[in-house]
Order: structure tokens, then sequence, then C-alpha cells
């Protein structure tokens, strides 16, 4: 489970390996999102990986 250096440039990179059951995604909810309350770009960067998390599985 790869918790480092992902981003949405390489997270479908990553989920296609086999071998690799999840990801982490501190990108997702970096302090500058968060101490400048960017509720709404931390909602788009989440869906936006859940769509290339549903691609990569073949879920979506």
């Amino acid at each position: 489970m790869p918790t480092g250096g992902v981003s949405l440039k390489n997270l479908k990179e990553y989920l296609s390996a086999p071998v690799i059951a999840a990801c982490g995604g501190s990108y997702m909810v970096t302090a500058d999102l968060i101490d400048n309350q960017k509720w709404d770009e931390i909602i788009q960067l989440c869906k936006k990986s859940v769509e290339i998390v549903k691609a990569a599985r073949g879920n979506g």
C-alpha cells in the first residue's frame, strides 16, 4: 500500500499493479487546503481520485 509520492498523476499507475490493494492520498488534504478552508477543492480531489480508482479497478 503506497502512501508516499502518490498523486492524481500517478494514482492509476499504482492501482494498475495487481499487488497494490490501496494507496494513501495526503495530496487530497494538504495543510494548505485545510488551513485555507478550501473544502470544495478537497471534495473535487477526492471525487477525481474515486473516479481514477474505479477506472483502474474496472468499476468505472
